[in-house]
Formats: C-alpha cells, sequence, structure tokens
C-alpha cells in the first residue's frame, strides 16, 4: 500500500533524528515537522477511508504483523503529528510544494471535522483564514491548469511534470532501477474516447445541480463549463473549444455520456498522453472557506447562518454567481438545516472531482441517515446496486486480512 510506503520514509526521519548532530534544535524540529506533517497526511486518509488501521511508528519489516488501531486510536495519532508540525513548520518557503504550517492546520481542520470535533476544527480553520496568506484566485480553472498553479489559492499540491516520460512504476512496471517519473496519469482514465479512456462517466444528476440558478450575466455557472464536458456544452456555453478542435458534440466517440475535463489538458493540446503536468491540488483555500462555514453552522446553529453565508459567498461570488440573499436560494437562510443542505451542494459545485466527496458524504450521513442515504442512492446507480450499512468505509484488503491475523475485515464486506 502506498499510503504505508509513505509512512516507511516519514518514520524513518523520525526514528533516526536523535542520530544526527543537527545545527540548532529549531532546525532538527523542522525536518521533524515536515515528516510527521506527511505521515500525518498519510494516516489521515487511512483513517478517512478505510476506518482502522495499524500505527506503525518504527522502521517496520516484512515479517511484522502489527496490530489494527481503532479509529478513535488513529485519530489521536494524526492530531499529535499535525500538531507537532504546526508548532514547528514555518508559514511559507521559498520553494513552491513545500509543506508549511498551514498546511498542518488545514488538515487538523479535516481531521476534526470529520471526527465530530467541530468547535476544534473551526479553530483551525480559521488559522488559516486568518494568516491572510491566501486569497481565491480570479479564474476559477487557474487551479487546475499547469501554467497557473502554486498560486494565490494554493495550500499544498503535488508537484508534477512530464519533462521525464517514463513508466517505472506503473502498470506493474517495477520500480527499481527505473527512471523517476514525475506526470500524473490520471487524465488518461478520465477522458472519454478517443482522447482518453473513458472510465469516469459523470452521472446527469452532477449537470442538472449547476443548472439550479443562473449566473449575473444570464448564463450558466462557469464551473459546469470548467468541470464537464457533456453533450449541451457547446450550446449552453457558444464558442467553447475542448481539445483544441472540437467545436460541437462528438456523437460517435462519447454517444450521449458526460465526462470530467477538471485535470484534463484539454485547454493547451489536442490528444491526451500518460503524461500530464498539472499539479494535483490536495488543499486549497476554497475548501477551508466551504469548510469554516459548515464548523460555523454545526458549532453555532441559525445564529451563524450569516456569517457562513459570507464565506460560502466568497466562492459563489468568484464564479459569478449571486450572494446566497440575491439568489433563488435565498430561502436556504431562514434555517440551519436548510443552510446546510445548500452548503452541501454548494461544495460539490466547487469540489466536484477532488477527493473528498466520499468523506463528505459520510459526514453527512451516508450509512448513518436512512433518508440522506436514499437520497445519495436515488443519484447513483453504483450506490443504489452496491451500497449497504458498513459499507461508507473501504474493504480491508484480502491480501492484507489474510496475511495478518491482528487485522479483522470491515463490516458490510
Amino acid at each position: 500500500m502506498y499510503l504505508y510506503q509513505s509512512v516507511f520514509r516519514c518514520n524513518q526521519v523520525v526514528v533516526h533524528a536523535e542520530e544526527v548532530e543537527w545545527e540548532s534544535e529549531s532546525r532538527k524540529n523542522e525536518v521533524l515537522a515536515q515528516a510527521r506533517a506527511i505521515r500525518g497526511m498519510d494516516y489521515y486518509y487511512l483513517a478517512m477511508l478505510w476506518k482502522k488501521a495499524p500505527i506503525v511508528d518504527w522502521i517496520s519489516s516484512p515479517s511484522d504483523q502489527p496490530s489494527e488501531a481503532t479509529f478513535e486510536e488513529l485519530v489521536d495519532f494524526i492530531e499529535a503529528d499535525f500538531a507537532f508540525a504546526a508548532e514547528h513548520l514555518p508559514e511559507s518557503w521559498t520553494e513552491p510544494g513545500r509543506i508549511n504550517r498551514y498546511f498542518a492546520y488545514s488538515f487538523l481542520g479535516k481531521l476534526y471535522m470529520n471526527s465530530g470535533q467541530w468547535s476544534k476544527a473551526k479553530d483551525a480553520f480559521e488559522k488559516v483564514i486568518k494568516s491572510g496568506k491566501y486569497q481565491l484566485v480570479a479564474n476559477y480553472r487557474d487551479n487546475f491548469r499547469h501554467d497557473t498553479e502554486n498560486n494565490s489559492e494554493s495550500i499544498f499540491e503535488i508537484q508534477n511534470s512530464d519533462e521525464n516520460q517514463v513508466m517505472g512504476g506503473y502498470y506493474g512496471i517495477g520500480n527499481d532501477g527505473a527512471e523517476c517519473g514525475y506526470a500524473s496519469y490520471r487524465e488518461k482514465f478520465l477522458s472519454g474516447s478517443p482522447y482518453g479512456w473513458g472510465d469516469y462517466i459523470v452521472y446527469d444528476w452532477l449537470i442538472d445541480m449547476y443548472k439550479d440558478e443562473r449566473n449575473k450575466d444570464g448564463g450558466f455557472d462557469i464551473r459546469l463549463r470548467d468541470n464537464i464536458v457533456y453533450p449541451e456544452l457547446f450550446t449552453d456555453f457558444p464558442g467553447e473549444v475542448v481539445f483544441m478542435n472540437r467545436t460541437e458534440w462528438d456523437y460517435a466517440n462519447w454517444s450521449s455520456l458526460s465526462w470530467c475535463r477538471k485535470y484534463t489538458t484539454d485547454y493547451y493540446r489536442s490528444i491526451t498522453t500518460f503524461y500530464s503536468p498539472i499539479n494535483t491540488r490536495i488543499l486549497r483555500y476554497a475548501d477551508v472557506l466551504l469548510s469554516y462555514a459548515e464548523c460555523l453552522i454545526e458549532c453555532n446553529g441559525a445564529a451563524s447562518i450569516d456569517d457562513a453565508a459570507a464565506y460560502v459567498n466568497l466562492v459563489r461570488e468568484r464564479a459569478n454567481m449571486y450572494p446566497l440573499d440575491e439568489s433563488v436560494h435565498a430561502s436556504c437562510l431562514s434555517s440551519a438545516d436548510a443552510f446546510m443542505k445548500r452548503l452541501r451542494i454548494e461544495r460539490e459545485k466547487e469540489m466536484c472531482f477532488e477527493y473528498d466527496r466520499f468523506m463528505d458524504l459520510r459526514r453527512w450521513g451516508l450509512g448513518t441517515d436512512a433518508a440522506y442515504t436514499a437520497e445519495v442512492k436515488a443519484r447513483s446507480k453504483k450506490y443504489d446496486s452496491n451500497f449497504k450499512p458498513g459499507r461508507e468505509w473501504l474493504p480491508i484488503p484480502l491480501s492484507e486480512v489474510s496475511n495478518n491475523p491482528n487485522l479483522t475485515q470491515n463490516d458490510g464486506y
């Protein structure tokens, strides 16, 4: 599992730190903070995807059979790593792509939010907002291009490049002796034929969601155009061009299906390759603003609706949408419940295809709230046919359960 490979490398730094002669204690803690921040991120995804996993804080060996930790134990371990990182990391670096203090605070906020610790989550996100280090970029799609990356909205992104186009470690090709590739292969799976493999079809409900209101110019939400390639794209957005040469729908290859556009290179080349230079955004400021709005409601209820709406409006207005109180959705400001239902839609409009959806659904009631679970299943054929209680978490890989008697499978599998 790649996450544990990363944990192994971080543990090498943490375990051996005492054996190094450092120029100062602060420098030692700064290096440790980077390792612990990455390890915290690794364990955050282990906890949020699988619920339980072994905590390995030593340099492991293939014969180890560590015991699994509960979700609560994982949360405590992750919290300690991020808290140390937040204390000892700098606010910024001169080199792009480095982990800083606000990476740690952002992940602390997400950790607390997804473990029901709303007041702590609010405080963590507030530190990022009040730092004054970040602001929304004017153009939404600049967050998903290779020539506008590491911008004012970026808190952390994985640095990609297509300069070294090698296949080491991909498709079963071993890493041993292979050159390092720096590209993302994701685009090939996202794009429809003949540009990609079309493994990622977008459901119609997502398109309908964007069309529930018009923007200030009377058109559709520009995030619909930037995130999805769909049959009405060229009608809804006259003059739009896809893959440099497509100005009308390609029924022969695309049928009447819809495809993901976010993170594709159609804005500067006419084909897809295995090698995309677009950085993978892990944390960006819009996510923090929407998460903070959710925390305000969870902490203070209806009393915080106006404050929460102000943060949602920052994100909406960047997309040229009306503030909530001037929009067709103004009734969402009438109660905390109505606002939360609207916020879920606002988050999906802004953050779709950015990795957090599974965690969002679980936090909002997938598997625990019958009405919400039914709502999700009604929109998704895959959830409707495959979901049952327990599957709001992923299954522990069978190879891991079979090889380690200290691991147990998640319920529902």
